[in-house]
């Protein structure tokens, strides 16, 4: 069972040869954005959030719209899962949303990815010059591994794909545990999921920011059912050669 809502955040200042430039970008995961609506409208004003990405487990048809009415500083992009519908038995299966603030709208272009699982925008940032931001909401423990695997090589052929054209940043819900900042790593050990997540992030050299000493904030972001042990598996995900350029 995900919190009602989770709250990732990051100050990133993205380089060019003609411009320096701050983003604060954040990740929010919600279990029903329509009650938690005025507590992310209030992080994006108070914190004066540039770029932030929404994995919502209950986002109907109906509720894209309402996606507009959150924050009206803000542009939505926002899409449901297909298998996600109305019915006596409601279950989750999860949608997302990208929000940027209306000032950077001219420099802002959807990504048409056709992926119930990843949504992205293209942020330009001088000529020539380009950053990518993918919110994430990777399959639970309810799907297969062999799902997840699956859902995760799709994922790796996006990096793949715009990895080259810019600087690339992975945030939100991957529904797999990496050791958190404040964990005994000699105590560690991943588990499948795990492990497929680590290579992804391994192969393309990104680096879970919230998971590094330097960050502050949640240290973990799952409780699960039986409340057994807390989990993080909600992340914002930096090449590593960005790393330095984190606050």
């Amino acid at each position: 069972m995900t919190l009602q809502y989770i709250c990732l955040s990051l100050l990133v200042m993205v380089i060019s040869s003609t411009n320096c430039e701050f983003l604060k970008i954040a990740t929010w995961n919600a279990t029903g954005i329509v009650s938690s609506a005025p507590y992310l409208s209030r992080l994006l004003k108070t914190h004066d959030i540039d770029i932030c990405g929404l994995s919502e487990h209950w986002l109907y048809r109906d509720n894209l719209n309402f996606m507009n009415t959150i924050c009206d500083q803000y542009c939505t992009y926002a899409q449901r899962h297909p298998d996600l519908v109305c019915s006596n038995r409601k279950v989750g299966k999860g949608g997302l949303c990208i929000f940027w603030k209306k000032e950077l709208e001219n420099r802002i272009t959807v990504l048409n990815l056709n992926n119930p699982h990843i949504l992205g925008i293209k942020l330009k940032i001088a000529t020539g010059k380009y950053a990518f931001f993918f919110q994430m909401y990777l399959p639970c423990s309810n799907y297969s591994t062999s799902y997840n695997e699956h859902c995760v090589e799709t994922v790796e052929n996006v990096v793949c794909s715009y990895s080259a054209q810019g600087s690339v940043f992975l945030l939100g819900d991957f529904n797999s545990e990496l050791p958190g900042k404040n964990c005994n790593i000699a105590n560690f050990s991943l588990d499948m999921r795990g492990r497929i997540l680590s290579n992804l992030l391994s192969e393309f050299v990104l680096i879970s920011v919230n998971c590094l000493p330097l960050c502050f904030g949640a240290e973990f972001t799952n409780v699960p059912y039986s409340y057994g042990r807390e989990t993080l598996i909600d992340y914002i995900c930096v090449e590593e050669i960005n790393i330095q350029e984190v606050f």
